[in-house]
């Protein structure tokens, strides 16, 4: 008996049926995130300091990464991106960050997204809520639960315009840290207004939206 469908090489996804001669490609949508993280260490920030995603995944797991090329989402993907965000962990393995610390990354920090070079969002890290994040009370001595907005999906903004992006689109994202030296000295010194961390703290940049995969690889 004659098979009813054979897998194409090179092509994921895709089968050929020789009984109609011609191939179909099945694949499956899901909601999901393309995310990757970089660690900022504790003490003074200069100014201009920056932080670059998307594009060191060297020694990376997946609780930091899930992309495996830079700059890059999974080969034979697409993705329908409705949503940008960034996210400062609560916690680095030990290392508890306290909300002074998380306050000043938040507050002090500007974030760029690019695809392919093209500007698609920017602004300070506040306007990128991740919607993720915990939420209530804590007894923690000098500790409180601290997220960027409402820890709810639903609230976080979504962009005016989704984006489509493929293994063709190169992915960029940026943390910079800047110093507002348009305050007068004599408001707040120049030495007072860059962030000094008490605690080294993870900060996730992502990209989240509908994810089309081959069915099977």
């Amino acid at each position: 008996m004659a098979e009813f469908m054979k897998p194409v090489r090179d092509e994921a996804g895709t089968f050929f049926i020789p009984a109609l001669d011609k191939k179909i490609k099945i694949v499956e949508w899901h909601e999901g995130d393309v995310y990757d993280t970089v660690a900022i260490p504790a003490g003074a920030v200069a100014a201009g300091t920056n932080f670059q995603f998307f594009n060191n995944i060297q020694n990376k797991d997946p609780i930091d990464t899930n992309i495996t090329t830079p700059n890059k989402i999974g080969a034979g993907d697409e993705m329908i991106v409705n949503r940008i965000g960034m996210y400062v962990h609560n916690a680095v393995g030990q290392i508890i960050p306290t909300p002074t610390t998380m306050k000043q990354v938040y507050e002090c920090g500007y974030a760029e997204f690019k695809i392919n070079r093209k500007l698609v969002a920017e602004g300070w890290l506040m306007a990128f809520p991740s919607g993720y994040g915990l939420a209530g009370n804590t007894t923690e001595a000098n500790q409180g639960i601290v997220s960027n907005g409402v820890a709810s999906t639903a609230a976080a903004m979504t962009l005016a315009r989704p984006q489509l992006i493929t293994t063709d689109h190169d992915l960029f994202g940026m943390l910079r840290f800047q110093q507002r030296a348009w305050i007068p000295i004599a408001t707040i010194a120049a030495i007072n207004q860059m962030p000094t961390l008490l605690q080294a703290v993870c900060v996730k940049a992502f990209y989240h939206g509908m994810v089309k995969s081959a069915a099977t690889r």
